[in-house]
């Protein structure tokens, strides 16, 4: 769940890149995703919230992602965890009109890609040669 305005936030950032400031853990089985959100209760201001997210592990070189299922509390549980700093391309917020659920969908980006390539390059320019911070 997430609140309104980060979901407003989310919808106003399409096409944008996301960088992951904590460690990301995700689940193979849409099912099973949705069984977390088994939440119904309306919660004021928060809203139930579904990540699709495209992971080629071929391009995940320098902020990898792991299946960890083996160590999940659940022995059925399909857990992939992403790497702090792991960057996405928002791709979509969108919800069908009888579901209360909204799904984001996102692509996870290899640091060489063009686009994201120009941006961190804008940010090594703005901060000189200090750390580069993507929150």
């Amino acid at each position: 769940m997430i609140s309104n305005d980060e979901l407003k936030t989310l919808k106003e950032s399409r096409g944008q890149f996301i960088s992951v400031n904590s460690f990301f853990s995700t689940n193979i089985s849409y099912q099973q995703a949705l069984s977390f959100l088994n939440v119904l209760d309306d919660i004021d201001n928060l809203e139930l919230v579904l990540f699709e997210i495209d992971a080629d592990p071929k391009m995940a070189t320098t902020k990898p992602f792991a299946d960890i299922s083996s160590h999940s509390e659940s022995n059925d549980e399909s857990e992939i965890l992403f790497m702090v700093g792991s960057i996405l391309r928002l791709n979509s917020v969108s919800r069908s009109s009888d579901d209360p659920v909204w799904i984001i969908r996102m692509t996870l980006c290899n640091e060489n890609e063009h686009d994201l390539k120009q941006v961190l390059m804008y940010m090594k320019q703005q901060l000189g040669d200090g750390e580069t911070n993507l929150r």
